[in-house]
């Protein structure tokens, strides 16, 4: 770990003056491989937090076909720390320029889609991806609340950033995701140059994609958000954790969620408190019932989510310390997570089994 000192980021160029980009003086430093992990004093971001972003960045770009992120930094800042930059986001906002990201917390999935995807595009898509992904690797049941879609042609060039329709736009996004697949929507993406206004976009969408936005709209309005048949699987983040070899039909795991830990992710000393946590996949060859048990502390849990699927039908459960829960998987690859508040619960593990 190294202390970074005043420094100044522009357009990649590294200057004396400060800008909107000037990182805050006095952060810790780990490097960890492609990406920059910084963190004010007072803040303790826990041994596997680095690594899962890393990890986390790459598998974003690698699930859209994206180029492999370039040399990224994230920095979780203080109170007092974040009141130093300029043009500072509020308290409790996190902000992305380029390749660095900026936030009060110790890890954020949103900001983290900013920097793997660096190209520049119109702002309601650039939002609309963050969210398609962010979400969904932060534990949210679904996306996609019930009721009647809104339109997003009133919000679609939106400028600047803050006034795009970030629900809208992850809701738009990931629709097209499903449908279209990612390299249609990627070539979308990239090829949405400014200036970002109405006409522009319609054009590229009806090149890009061979209909007219008005039409893809329509469908849109009338499924409800969710087309017929998902073309592609937008898997949350956690879909790219390190995999847990099963002993016979069951999988098991306990441990302490200490923060010092090589693969526990979070941190501590934080105004707010989050959830550190440590996250596996399991393979799951077999279709049938199976019970997972969660134990530990209570305030513990775990969470079992599918990684493939349409995203708002995606099979997910939650199961507290001490308690259990049964469910119907389908063959695949599931993601778990176990969680706690730092200082809550330290002992949690899980078994799950397959019961027929």
């Amino acid at each position: 770990m190294t202390k970074m000192r005043r420094q100044c980021h522009w357009l990649g160029i590294w200057t004396s003056v400060w800008s909107f980009a000037c990182a805050p003086p006095s952060l810790n430093r780990i490097e960890d491989g492609h990406l920059t992990y910084e963190y004010s004093d007072g803040l303790a971001p826990c041994g596997g937090t680095p690594a899962y972003l890393r990890r986390s960045a790459m598998f974003v770009a690698e699930h859209l076909g994206a180029p492999s992120p370039r040399p990224a930094r994230f920095s979780w800042l203080s109170t007092e720390d974040r009141n130093q930059l300029p043009g500072r986001p509020t308290d409790h906002a996190d902000v992305a320029v380029g390749a660095h990201a900026k936030s009060y917390k110790p890890y954020e999935q949103h900001e983290l889609v900013h920097v793997s995807i660096t190209k520049a595009s119109a702002p309601f898509f650039v939002e609309g991806l963050a969210v398609a992904f962010g979400p969904l690797a932060n534990e949210a049941s679904s996306l996609h609340p019930l009721g009647v879609p809104e339109d997003p042609r009133p919000k679609i060039a939106a400028w600047p950033v803050a006034a795009a329709d970030y629900s809208t736009a992850g809701r738009f996004v990931q629709y097209l995701l499903a449908l279209h697949g990612p390299e249609a929507f990627m070539a979308f993406y990239v090829a949405l140059g400014p200036p970002w206004n109405k006409a522009s976009i319609e054009a590229r969408f009806e090149s890009e994609f061979g209909t007219s936005l008005d039409e893809e709209v329509a469908l849109f309005m009338d499924r409800g958000g969710y087309p017929e048949n998902c073309v592609f699987d937008v898997q949350p983040m956690d879909c790219g954790a390190p995999p847990l070899a099963p002993e016979g039909n069951v999988w098991g795991l306990s441990r302490v969620l200490s923060c010092e830990s090589d693969d526990v992710v979070g941190g501590e000393g934080a105004d707010l408190l989050w959830r550190n946590f440590i996250v596996r996949t399991v393979d799951i060859d077999q279709e049938g019932d199976y019970r997972l048990s969660a134990f530990g502390d209570s305030g513990g849990g775990v969470r079992l989510a599918a990684c493939f699927g349409c995203p708002w039908g995606r099979q997910e459960t939650f199961t507290e310390a001490s308690t259990e829960s049964t469910t119907h998987l389908l063959e695949g690859r599931y993601y778990v997570r176990m969680s706690a508040y730092p200082g809550e619960a330290l002992d949690v593990g899980f078994v799950l089994q397959r019961t027929t």
